[in-house]
């Protein structure tokens, strides 16, 4: 059963090998590659090798995040538990033409 969130723009579903393109995309970015890291994915078939292994590992949840009345995917969002933090790390990123949109927003610490 595919599970969807939505809100009053955005709607999210968890990341499935139908993502392939998307993902492929994504990970390709010049924000991606700048700020999460070459995940050397070059190929499609490294595309769903990636997707395979990301989806695999249960401390991470992957989300793929769309407009609500849209087809286009337009980012990821991603809930990790990561050891050293006591609840969920939330991270994102988005396809440059979907970026800076109000659909994530970044806070920086005040501290």
């Amino acid at each position: 059963m595919l599970q969807i969130y939505k809100t009053e723009r955005l709607q999210l579903q968890k990341l499935t090998l139908h993502d392939v393109n998307f993902i492929f995309e994504l990970v390709n970015t010049g924000a991606w590659i700048k700020f999460i890291g070459d995940r050397q994915v070059k190929t499609t078939a490294d595309a769903i090798a990636y997707i395979e292994k990301i989806t695999a590992n249960p401390d991470v949840n992957h989300w793929v995040v769309k407009l609500k009345d849209s087809i286009l995917l337009q980012g990821v969002i991603t809930f990790i538990k990561r050891n050293y933090l006591e609840q969920h790390d939330i991270g994102f990123a988005f396809l440059p033409q979907h970026a800076k949109k109000g659909h994530a927003l970044k806070q920086r610490n005040k501290y």
